[in-house]
């Protein structure tokens, strides 16, 4: 592993300075599961670690005004366990359940997770189906950002050197509302998502009111199939219109091919996995 420097600031003032001041190699340490094995492999230049884990106030999940605050610094292996989270979202807790193994699950942070800016990250597509915001601090003035708007493409968010995300606001879904989250892997467990699928919608009796239709692993960011929730909003949730919203999903995702599968094989799987997220919904 390559030699890197290693700071432990106290409050998020230190430690966006701290980044800042230490130039493109200094990164932000939240669980470091990516991070360090990134610099393991020499796939990142890491000269400077800022731990964030020192920092009070970035760890919890508690609900207040109707919303779902998840502190960025929170483990998954808490998300996946919350009752909180499993009472209101289940989706969520499903979707931190597959994140990689238990030892992983227990260092890994969800602010990690989405800061990675992988597009085959497992919390994203549930977050964005939710309606998920970010919280964000920053030395000019703290924010929100939406997380559709978050990713700016692999490995790339909107976040600047000395800006820090603090936390996600979840909203609590309307009433009636029914989620289902898929990942299809190599492996059962432990592996990253060749495709994945987060889905809500909301029915009245057997139509479909609203809802969204979130991919991971199926375009260079985290992508909203529009066409495919078109397809079934306020129409029934029947066979006929969920093929046509797998076969819309299909045809505007951009998967790539890689080691692990070639890009057609991906776009089969987004019409598999958004027809069958559909069909256990509609159940």
């Amino acid at each position: 592993m390559r030699r890197f420097s290693y700071l432990r600031p106290e409050n998020l003032a230190e430690a966006a300075a701290a980044r800042f001041d230490n130039g493109p190699g200094a990164y932000f340490l939240a669980g470091g599961t990516d991070l360090l094995v990134r610099n393991r492999h020499k796939t990142t230049d890491l000269g400077c670690a800022v731990d964030l884990g020192g920092i009070p106030g970035l760890d919890g999940i508690y609900l207040k005004d109707g919303q779902i605050f998840i502190g960025a610094m929170t483990r998954v292996a808490k998300i996946e366990k919350s009752d909180l989270v499993r009472s209101h979202i289940p989706m969520l807790a499903d979707a931190a359940g597959l994140l990689g193994s238990p030892q992983v699950r227990n260092l890994a942070t969800i602010g990690g997770n989405l800061c990675n800016g992988s597009p085959s990250a497992d919390l994203t597509p549930p977050l964005i189906a939710l309606g998920a915001t970010l919280s964000v601090y920053s030395p000019r003035g703290g924010k929100t950002i939406g997380l559709e708007e978050f990713f700016l493409g692999p490995a790339q968010t909107i976040l600047l050197p000395d800006e820090i995300l603090t936390g996600i606001i979840i909203p609590l879904p309307p009433e009636g509302a029914r989620f289902a989250f898929l990942k299809h892997s190599l492996k059962k467990s432990m592996d990253i998502a060749l495709v994945n699928v987060a889905a809500m919608v909301s029915l009245s009796k057997s139509t479909c009111t609203g809802g969204k239709i979130v991919l991971g692993a199926a375009a260079p960011t985290p992508l909203r199939a529009k066409g495919a929730e078109a397809a079934i909003s306020g129409t029934a949730l029947d066979e006929e219109n969920i093929i046509k919203a797998a076969e819309a999903a299909a045809g505007e995702c951009s998967p790539i091919s890689d080691l692990r599968c070639s890009a057609e094989y991906r776009r089969e799987l987004v019409r598999v996995l958004v027809g069958r997220t559909l069909r256990s919904l509609r159940a």
